[in-house]
């Protein structure tokens, strides 16, 4: 693998604006090569504010170039068939999540992976939170003793864009937002506990 790797990135959303073409930015021997969304003028505007250098409307014309790692930050439908093409082409995958609509997909993908020897990797950042890392360091230590029950809330702002926003593709998952968000109350959990099976789930409206 180069020296800097080379990153294609696809889909132009709020989460690839806001979140991680700035944390890209900041990476040393990371460059944004190209950027790639079915509309063309919308791929066109992200890739000329962030100094990227080529735009695509597909992922296939994408793959042409020399790049290292996919990023793949798209509605879940399209995750499994995204990464799976890409790692195909011999790159490596970041994927946002949820990973995939099912676990049939996750595991082709992972099987694919596991073919083509490549790294897949999904986006569950709040593990890397330096107040979860010390948690999970201080249980692993035994500092707090046995580990009783964890509780983990995930919270929603009605302002936020997703719920403000009726035609977001979030609404049309099984769940609605909720299948959006939970990969986050649940891959913290299974941090914390081993072998970790759900028994229900309760929601609430505030």
């Amino acid at each position: 693998m180069a020296s800097t790797l080379k990153i294609g990135l696809v889909g132009t959303g709020n989460i690839v604006r806001h979140r991680h073409l700035p944390a890209f930015k900041k990476m040393k021997d990371v460059k944004v090569s190209a950027i790639c969304d079915k509309q063309e003028s919308i791929a066109r505007g992200v890739a000329e504010q962030f100094g990227i250098r080529h735009h695509h409307t597909r992922l296939s014309d994408m793959l042409k170039e020399e790049l290292d790692i996919i990023d793949i930050c798209t509605p879940p439908q399209t995750h499994a068939s995204l990464a799976i093409e890409a790692m195909e082409a011999a790159c490596h995958v970041l994927v946002e999540k949820p990973m995939a609509m099912n676990i049939k997909e996750v595991d082709e993908m992972f099987r694919v992976s596991k073919r083509k020897h490549l790294k897949l990797c999904v986006i569950h950042q709040n593990l890397f939170n330096p107040a979860v890392q010390e948690a999970r360091r201080r249980v692993e230590k035994n500092f707090v003793g046995d580990l009783i029950s964890v509780d983990v809330g995930t919270f929603v702002r009605r302002d936020n864009y997703m719920c403000l926003n009726g035609e977001h593709w979030c609404h049309k998952l099984p769940g609605g937002i909720f299948f959006e968000i939970l990969p986050h109350p649940i891959y913290l959990l299974q941090a914390f506990s081993k072998g970790i099976e759900p028994t229900c789930v309760l929601t609430r409206e505030a």
